[in-house]
């Protein structure tokens, strides 16, 4: 015995040290997820606010330099400047000045001067006219702008900020350019030139996250990577990292932001790892707490054990010690307790039971030979009937005699529509007799169903109810009609028979009275009687077909007082045409 606990409580252990590895690897796992997730989140939404900021104040430069050029391409006096082909005569050199003036004012204003290179507003005929930028301006700026790159792909459609060039000036950065028509009398009569430094976009990068995470690029088809960056630093590798693109108000430029998940995961590791230790500090106290707490389950399951193996040598003494250990385990030595002597008085009550059934058997066996004796009589009366001419009494002896030779055999026999259909006509036959054919009995039973099986003795009682409490209390001529259907219902297949009577009717109260079971005792004994050959109403019918068949089938009654009452049977379909 003591073996046998001691390998109880190993098991509780390891079951229970498994199930805290278990919950634990599985609640860290969980938390390592979900705190990744959260980690990674946070930071993606703040590098995006981030990257939003950067898009803002990007965009609000871009539209600044934008305006200067608007401004400058659309002021009159830049319009009148362009008008002539040189600066030969004081009114040329009047207007351009005015124009120059114009453009410096546009500059001044612009709170990112320092990023722009060049100013200018020519035309096509020699006349250039520079505004004052960050490079100082050459003669030859007109030629070089005139030959150079940006102007030809200007012309070819290029969008403004399109692309990235060198500056006209020489020794100029890498900048973005852009141009503005200056329309005059319906025509373009010269532009303004705008360049701009790259820093323009990479130094608002360095003013949000760190340094590293934001770049800018513009679209480059003549790159593998359809993607040229702006500035010395240059993306991470891909692999491992969150990106989010914003396209800023320009068309062609666009930022990225990169973040490196794989950094983030590292501390989450660490969180697992002390998690971990965690979780073994745990299961090292759950293991040493389990094994005090064991001894105390161990040793009620004994005496448990003790009795049940008392119980299977047939010993239904009541052990009190078993239920002195209170609790869950009190509570089912109690119970062990309570069975063992349920099972003593249960085995008591099957012993009187076989006595009182053996008893029972030689009762029926005596009481077979009394029917014997009235079916001869019934026959013998019929035969001398015959002698006298009595058609009639032949008649109703031949139906009565199959009838209680039929309820000889008890009611509890499943057999055709058919017969019971026959035994019907013959209770139908003593009835019309007896009441001088006061009622008509209408059968449109279709013929398919006189194959499937009926409980013996179903038809009668109900057709006997309506010709006792429905045409007889009416005191005149009254029709029965019985007809069948079948039903579907959750997949099983059922039989409706109705009995339909144009009597009296009920009212709902004296409904819901019929179908209640008799207050005798021995009743329910009658109702599982085979041979009991009395009482078979309709309560008796309901009960026997709920017992057989089931509760959704037995008797189901409409009734109207003065219209008539229908009575329907419903069972199982058993047998027939499917």
């Amino acid at each position: 015995m003591r073996k046998a606990r001691n390998d109880i409580r190993v098991k509780i252990i390891c079951l229970c040290s498994l199930c805290v590895i278990i919950a634990g690897i599985a609640s860290n796992a969980y938390m390592y997820q979900n705190m990744s997730a959260v980690i990674l989140d946070k930071v993606v939404r703040i590098n995006n606010i981030s990257l939003d900021r950067v898009k803002e104040q990007a965009d609000k430069r871009l539209e600044s330099v934008l305006g200067i050029g608007y401004l400058s391409s659309s002021s009159p006096q830049t319009m009148t400047a362009l008008a002539y082909s040189s600066v030969s005569t004081l009114t040329a050199k009047r207007a351009a000045v005015s124009a120059q003036d114009t453009m410096n004012s546009y500059l001044e204003s612009s709170s990112f001067f320092k990023y722009i290179t060049k100013c200018i507003a020519f035309n096509e005929r020699g006349l250039m006219i520079q505004g004052v930028t960050t490079l100082y301006g050459l003669t030859s700026d007109h030629r070089a702008l005139m030959e150079s790159p940006q102007f030809a792909d200007y012309k070819a459609g290029v969008p403004n900020f399109g692309k990235i060039y060198r500056s006209i000036s020489p020794m100029g950065p890498e900048c973005f350019v852009a141009f503005f028509p200056v329309h005059s009398s319906g025509r373009v009569a010269g532009y303004v030139y705008i360049e701009t430094k790259t820093e323009l976009i990479t130094s608002v990068l360095s003013e949000y996250g760190n340094a590293g995470e934001i770049y800018a690029y513009i679209q480059d088809p003549s790159l593998a990577s359809g993607r040229r960056f702006l500035g010395e630093a240059q993306p991470p590798h891909r692999e491992g990292y969150e990106v989010a693109f914003r396209e800023l108000s320009v068309k062609g430029i666009s930022i990225i932001n990169y973040v490196n998940a794989s950094e983030l995961t590292v501390d989450s590791r660490k969180l697992l790892l002390s998690d971990a230790l965690v979780v073994s500090m745990m299961l090292v106290a759950s293991v040493g707490i389990l094994f005090v707490v064991t001894v105390f389950v161990t040793r009620p399951i004994k005496g448990i054990v003790k009795k049940i193996k008392k119980t299977a040598q047939n010993d239904y003494s009541e052990d009190l010690d078993i239920e002195k250990y209170g609790g869950e385990m009190g509570d089912i030595g109690k119970m062990l307790n309570e069975m063992a002597l349920s099972f003593e008085r249960l085995l008591k009550e099957t012993i009187d039971m076989v006595e009182r059934s053996k008893n029972t058997e030689i009762a029926l066996l005596q009481s077979q030979i009394n029917p014997h004796f009235l079916y001869n009589t019934l026959d013998s009366i019929s035969i001398m009937a015959g002698i006298r001419g009595d058609k009639a009494t032949v008649r109703m002896t031949k139906a009565l005699s199959s009838l209680l030779r039929n309820m000889a055999k008890g009611f509890s026999d499943k057999i055709s529509v058919k017969e019971e259909l026959s035994l019907l006509d013959d209770f139908i036959m003593i009835q019309s007799m007896r009441y001088m054919e006061s009622f008509r009995f209408v059968n449109r039973v279709d013929p398919k169903f006189y194959d499937s099986r009926i409980v013996k003795m179903t038809l009668q009682p109900i057709v006997e109810n309506a010709i006792f409490h429905g045409i007889e209390p009416k005191g005149g001529f009254g029709t029965i009609t019985l007809e069948a259907c079948e039903e579907k219902a959750g997949g099983t297949d059922f039989l409706v028979f109705t009995v339909s009577d144009d009597g009296i009717g009920m009212n709902e109260s004296e409904v819901s009275k019929i179908l209640k079971p008799s207050d005798d005792p021995g009743a329910k004994g009658k109702l599982l009687n085979k041979n009991a050959m009395n009482k078979i109403g309709l309560p008796n019918v309901n009960g026997r077909l709920k017992l057989i068949y089931g509760e959704e089938c037995g008797i189901f009654i409409e009734s109207e007082v003065g219209v008539g009452t229908k009575v329907h049977a419903r069972i199982l379909k058993e047998g027939g045409e499917k």
